[in-house]
């Protein structure tokens, strides 16, 4: 997304989450009152993000702060951080990526990572467990790499209080 100019970016990410609080209120029942009292309060807390997002991609932006990059192959020297965190971009996009997919960006996430991966949530856009989970930590481990799905205690909509943990192998 960074490659759009910072009116751009906002325009769509206020479109994108207009469409997801809509979604969201139609299916009010998956909500968990955990980490927000309510879909409102939710919704009033991530403009507010939004909103210093927006004003720190305006000053950044133009000094190369923000990096266009798409996975599964990301423009980063190898172990350039010591943390990646994923989120909401993965599995919950099972039905537009396939497990090869996901595991070249597992694997391209874990080269530019000195310690640990994190992937969150671990479902698929309809709240289920993503189905080839296990299949993917089986082939990670195979590569060397520990993994393992952590509970969180920010659930937002119902499961997703899990987050995939991936400890980088030494080098």
């Amino acid at each position: 997304m960074y490659y759009r100019s910072p009116g751009a970016l906002e325009r769509l990410a206020r479109a994108d989450s207009e469409d997801m609080y809509r979604r969201m209120n139609a299916k009010s029942e998956f909500f968990v009152p955990n980490t927000f009292g309510s879909i409102r309060e939710s919704e009033k807390s991530r403009l507010g993000a939004l909103a210093e997002f927006v004003e720190d991609y305006r000053l950044r932006y133009p000094i190369g702060r923000y990096v266009h990059a798409s996975l599964p192959q990301l423009p980063f020297a190898d172990k350039a951080f010591d943390i990646s965190i994923c989120g909401h971009l993965l599995f919950i996009y099972s039905k537009q990526f396939g497990p090869d997919f996901f595991l070249d960006a597992l694997r391209e996430l874990c080269r530019v990572t000195r310690e640990e991966v994190r992937v969150h949530p671990i479902v698929n856009s309809s709240g289920a467990r993503y189905e080839q989970l296990d299949e993917l930590m089986v082939t990670l481990r195979s590569d060397g790499f520990e993994c393992r799905v952590i509970d969180v205690d920010h659930e937002f909509f119902r499961g997703t209080n899990k987050t995939l943990v991936i400890r980088v192998k030494e080098s």
